[in-house]
């Protein structure tokens, strides 16, 4: 065997299948019983563990073609290449995998951190309230809906109420009434009122008015009356400070013989518990300016006697 003096290892060869250098020297020959001899520059250029020979750092790699790089150990020339057995053992013929793992890692690197990168300015888009990110005092608070500076954005609304829709009175969303109809529900009312204070009993009263839809009264105006303003007189004697007290509304057919009428007939009485006619005719006169035949008409003496009677 030859001993190498480039890193120290054995061979039969004629180049060293670790460093790959030309073997030179006689072979040398491992006996149990002798120790290798080893030379200067090849135990310089080795460090023995164990009985292992492991190549210094500075040693040319397994497999290189071509003579050792320049040190301090002569060089031997060139000879034939010694092929590895996995393949090409020059330097450049492992670069072409090399170089896409180095790219594709420096991309991988490139877009992590950009991602990292963006998130924090993105997330630090408004200041820390109280001091900005140079250290001096934070800018001023924009009002809501204000665009940042630089931005074409148009400002929203900040927060503007929608305007509320105009109040509707009950009048206006309420069914339109009808004003007859009113009047006399109102005097259906009034009748049953009255009717609890036992008016027909026998006694003398003033009749104040009497008047049925649609009559025409010539000595007050020649047009018809309606229900409405047959309300609107009752109502009118009824509220009178005078007399208004003693009113009260009644039906014709409520009282003696007299048959009801139709349509029905409104009578207004004051009743102010009269034994006689002249009573009642004194009443009149003492509350009403007219005299004979007009005082009759807005003052009429009638005895409410028990229906029947």
């Amino acid at each position: 065997m030859t001993h190498c003096r480039n890193c120290g290892e054995n061979s039969s060869g004629r180049f060293c299948p670790a460093c790959g250098a030309p073997l030179a020297g006689d072979p040398i020959v491992l006996s149990k019983n002798r120790p290798i001899d080893l030379t200067k520059s090849a135990a310089e250029a080795s460090t023995i563990r164990r009985g292992v020979a492991f190549p210094r750092p500075d040693a040319p790699r397994v497999g290189a073609l071509g003579p050792p790089a320049a040190g301090p150990f002569p060089s031997y020339g060139t000879g034939p290449a010694v092929l590895s057995p996995t393949g090409p053992t020059t330097p450049g013929a492992r670069l072409p995998w090399v170089v896409p793992i180095l790219v594709t890692v420096l991309v991988l690197v490139t877009g992590v951190g950009g991602y990292f990168v963006w998130g924090r300015v993105a997330g630090s888009g408004s200041p820390a309230s109280g001091a900005s990110a140079g250290g001096g005092p934070a800018p001023a608070s924009l009002p809501a809906g204000t665009p940042a500076a630089g931005s074409s954005r148009p400002p929203a609304a900040a927060n503007t109420p929608l305007p509320s829709p105009p109040p509707t009175s009950a009048s206006a969303t309420a069914a339109p009434v009808d004003p007859r109809r009113a009047a006399s529900d109102r005097l259906e009312e009034l009748l049953r009122q009255d009717a609890t204070r036992h008016v027909v009993r026998g006694q003398w009263v003033a009749q104040l008015a009497s008047k049925y839809e649609g009559i025409v009264d010539p000595l007050v105006r020649p047009e018809p009356f309606t229900l409405p303003e047959i309300l609107a007189e009752h109502e009118a004697l009824r509220s009178n400070p005078v007399f208004g007290a003693s009113v009260r509304l009644l039906q014709q057919g409520d009282w003696g013989r007299a048959a009801a009428h139709d349509p029905p007939m409104f009578v207004t009485v004051a009743d102010i518990n009269a034994g006689s006619a002249d009573a009642v005719r004194a009443w009149c006169q003492a509350h009403f300016a007219q005299r004979g035949r007009a005082l009759e008409n807005v003052c009429y003496v009638r005895q409410l006697t028990l229906r029947g009677s």
